[in-house]
């Protein structure tokens, strides 16, 4: 019994001292940083692309596997806050910026020019998440008017989008609800064999 104890205690100091070498190995390294900017979406297309949208206006992309990033600011939009991003790949991306005007811009170039495919100045209008489920069929959410949830489809990859009538929906919301407007992970387009 005795020898049995030193044995395992043996191997609970050998395991400790290999779980600390190795835990010191495992240390975080900074790819990329933009100071005073806040990330809140992002796409990952493929093993190489990766887009980041945030805060001023700020675009992130990386396309060989996030070794390095190439960060711009969307002209125009310097002061807006991207807080959602859908990308086919390194070189088509759509983003949703938050708040009257609500926004939603495109780009087929990589990021370096951008288009608006989508405008709503009403003042209560506050965009949340975009999702598409594939190529060309996406939702946009966004926090209710009264108590209707706000909702837009576009059947073209975004080029053109029409607001989904509230008579879609089976419930509507209590006052004060809204939706988590950060990482576009709030929506998610389920087909029947998923419910």
């Amino acid at each position: 019994m005795k020898k049995a104890f030193i044995a395992l205690f043996a191997i609970l100091i050998l395991c400790q001292n290999s779980f600390a070498q190795n835990s010191g190995n495992n240390s975080i390294k900074i790819l990329t940083q933009k100071k005073g900017v806040s990330i809140r979406g992002m796409a990952v297309p493929n093993i190489n692309t990766i887009w980041a949208s945030g805060s001023k206006g700020s675009i992130a992309l990386s396309v060989n596997g996030g070794t390095n990033f190439e960060w711009m600011q969307v002209p125009g939009y310097e002061t807006r806050d991207f807080r959602s991003i859908h990308a086919w790949n390194e070189k088509e991306a759509i983003i949703v910026a938050v708040a009257a005007p609500a926004v939603i811009l495109k780009t087929k170039n990589g990021g370096k020019s951008w288009y608006k495919v989508y405008e709503n100045t009403d003042t209560l209008m506050f965009l949340d998440a975009i999702h598409f489920k594939d190529a060309s069929n996406g939702l946009v959410v966004g926090d209710p008017i009264a108590t209707s949830i706000f909702l837009l489809s576009t059947s073209d990859k975004g080029e053109h989008w029409n607001q989904v009538s509230s008579n879609y929906f089976k419930t509507t919301l209590e006052k004060g609800e809204a939706f988590f407007a950060s990482s576009g992970s709030n929506i998610a387009q389920l087909s029947k064999e998923e419910f």
